[in-house]
């Protein structure tokens, strides 16, 4: 039974989307992988990686903020000694989901006093 616990444990690891990666001391939050414009990743250059703790979501899918405040719970113990911040950005452009993301940085900053920093293009579609 534990053996069997273990492994179910694992397996929602594992199929659980990859929305919290960390760069120093700071925690980083993928929303999307849809852009509007170069990706971050894109901007940087064709030398610069991610670190090895990212991931890209799946295809399709965008956590809701209680998935993200959720994960930012789980992945705060792993950042180094202490947080310095949250960055919302990822493989997309974290304001075409402007709704979940003001929803998370709601939920956040009522739970913890750590700053919050968008890294953005800037380009919000009419409809928003």
């Amino acid at each position: 039974a534990i053996w069997r616990a273990r492994r179910e444990d694992l397996w929602r690891d594992m199929t659980r989307p990859t929305i919290t990666y960390h760069i120093g001391r700071s925690l980083y939050i993928s929303l999307t992988n849809r852009t509007n414009a170069i990706s971050l990743i894109q901007s940087r250059g064709p030398g610069y990686t991610m670190p090895a703790n990212f991931a890209p979501l799946p295809p399709g899918v965008e956590p809701e903020a209680d998935e993200v405040v959720e994960a930012v719970e789980a992945a705060l113990p792993t950042v180094e000694d202490v947080c310095a911040g949250v960055v919302f950005a990822g493989a997309g452009e974290p304001v075409l989901c402007l709704r979940v993301l003001e929803r998370t940085a709601a939920m956040l900053t009522d739970r913890y006093p750590l700053p919050l920093r968008v890294n953005t293009n800037g380009l919000v579609p009419a409809s928003e």
